[in-house]
């Protein structure tokens, strides 16, 4: 019987640059920050599929200068770091929930916007907590205190077996309760954007504690998991929204600085369209969906799901008040148009491959159109599903068509100079090789 032996592994990265040192240096440093970066949740819908690293993101947005668009800008870290480097950004995304999570991620509140979302959580938070029954600890899930005499009652059970008082009224689904109490106090804590869109921030930690406290049984069992997990969820989103003082200048009263707050609108690149007076932009940065990686719709489709779940929630999530039922989803919450959906590549691989490359000409086009002359792209590309260097020749073809010059590029792939299994009685080794980054610096003639 063969024997296998393998081989210890040994990373090696083969890195190749085009164009001069200035440009393709800060090119390469991002492929290596993105290198290995995975995106994991901090509690604030951090660990989007298809994140960028935020130290690639900063390094690509020094490329460019003035007004920035991400056209493919998802849970919104580009914009994020243009705000923090004080440049004007402006965030699109075919995706409802992309836009909602961006929205929040990027919002920058005013003194007194922040103010009244801190007393609005206060208040909510309060009412939870004063509502809230007590758990005996320890106890399985529906077990509940007698409020005369203390004695621990199993859930099964409508009285107390010592005293004989009832069962305290409780809501059966501590979410719903927490749901009304949210909608009672939202309305104080919402912003406009400077785009007209609307959001409220508490229902975003709302969503956000359902997300975390999702994976425990018990804490869609129990109201005061529940309010812990909406708590931890606010102070996680306060801390985040809240910016460092500035530093301290004598004679000078310290104050919070508002950073540059992105204007996001829905739609598709593939077909730009910006309300007048949106274009013009000085500089495009952007991390396209990588070809047959992810389905991201389907994935937001079975995230806002699981927010309500058997609850059956009525709530403003992810764009969306009430869950559809069946295949009854908006058209903007399907698959079919999806650019790059890996259930697409796997129905079809040969139309996916065509039909990828088409994409790409009709993104950059668009995109290239609401450009200013002179002004610069920088992209961050992944080789995904396909052949390596086929995504990178795909758009260097569609940026040579949208009339778009190359001034510099870098590739980096990981490649293992060890990875490899014998087997005894075969001919040849076999060696995998690893999914390519590109960074690709283009400006519009």
């Amino acid at each position: 019987m063969p024997q296998m032996i393998g081989i210890r592994r040994r990373e090696i990265k083969l890195s190749t640059v085009r164009g001069p040192s200035s440009l393709s240096t800060p090119l390469l440093a991002a492929l290596e920050a993105q290198r290995g970066f995975s995106a994991r949740s901090g509690g604030l819908w951090d660990d989007y599929p298809g994140a960028i690293n935020p130290s690639a993101a900063r390094l690509l947005l020094r490329l460019v200068e003035g007004r920035v668009l991400d056209p493919f800008c998802g849970s919104g870290t580009i914009l994020m770091e243009a705000g923090r480097l004080g440049m004007p950004s402006t965030g699109c995304d075919a995706s409802p929930p992309a836009l909602f999570i961006s929205a929040h991620r990027t919002w920058r509140p005013s003194d007194a916007e922040l103010a009244d979302f801190q007393h609005a959580a206060s208040a909510a938070v309060a009412e939870l907590r004063a509502r809230s029954p007590r758990a005996p600890a320890g106890g399985r899930r529906g077990d509940w205190l007698c409020p005369q005499c203390g004695a621990h009652v199993f859930a099964s059970k409508c009285e107390c077996f010592a005293c004989g008082a009832s069962k305290p009224p409780r809501i059966t689904t501590p979410w719903a309760e927490m749901r009304e109490v949210v909608a009672s106090h939202a309305v104080r804590s919402g912003a406009s954007r400077s785009d007209g869109s609307h959001l409220s921030p508490l229902w975003y930690c709302f969503a956000v504690a359902l997300r975390r406290a999702g994976a425990t049984p018990a804490a869609r069992g129990r109201l005061t998991p529940a309010v812990d997990a909406f708590e931890a969820a606010v102070e996680c989103y306060l801390e985040h929204v809240q910016q460092p003082p500035p530093p301290q200048v004598a004679g000078a009263q310290a104050t919070r600085p508002v950073l540059s707050q992105p204007r996001l609108f829905r739609c598709d690149a593939r077909a730009l369209a910006l309300p007048s007076g949106c274009g013009g932009f000085d500089g495009v940065v952007s991390a396209p969906p990588a070809p047959g990686v992810a389905d991201y719709l389907r994935r937001a489709r079975e995230e806002r799901a699981g927010l309500s779940g058997e609850l059956a929630l009525e709530a403003p999530l992810m764009g969306m008040h009430t869950l559809p039922g069946g295949r009854t989803w908006p058209v903007e919450w399907r698959s079919s148009a999806e650019m790059g959906a890996r259930m697409a590549m796997r129905r079809h691989p040969a139309k996916f491959v065509s039909g990828w490359r088409t994409d790409q000409s009709r993104w950059m086009g668009a995109v290239a159109r609401a450009m200013r002359p002179t002004s610069r792209m920088a992209l961050l590309l992944d080789d995904g599903a396909l052949e390596p260097g086929k995504v990178l020749a795909f758009v260097e073809a569609a940026a040579a068509d949208a009339d778009l010059a190359l001034l510099a590029s870098a590739t980096l792939r990981a490649g293992h100079g060890a990875d490899r299994r014998r087997s005894m009685g075969r001919e040849g080794e076999h060696e995998a090789a690893a999914r390519g980054l590109h960074a690709v610096l283009l400006e519009r003639r």
